[in-house]
């Protein structure tokens, strides 16, 4: 979110025009808190805690842009059911 706010306040940059794109970062997550996990098997109610603060549903109300979602329904990493709360909770989103 910083990096967006500091793109956005540059003069050279048309606000109209930002676009963010991304992938499936549960992949990414899944292998780092695995390896963690591992070194610290009593720590695994501390991690699933601060993973929930990461999850785009608990910052879904936020969404204020223009917002185009894809969902893909085989991703065995994170599945589509991961982005369905996201989707319900956006205030704009299309009924």
């Amino acid at each position: 979110m910083k990096a967006i706010d500091l793109a956005l306040e540059q003069s050279w940059i048309d606000p109209e025009r930002v676009v963010i794109a991304g992938r499936s970062q549960g992949g990414g997550i899944a292998s780092a808190v695995s390896d963690y996990l591992r070194e610290h098997p009593d720590q695994i109610d501390r991690v699933f805690e601060t993973l929930s603060y990461f999850d785009t549903m608990n910052m879904a109300d936020r969404i204020t842009a223009t917002t185009i979602a894809s969902v893909a329904l085989d991703d065995i990493v994170c599945p589509p059911e991961c982005y369905f709360a996201t989707y319900k909770g956006s205030p704009g989103r299309r009924r």
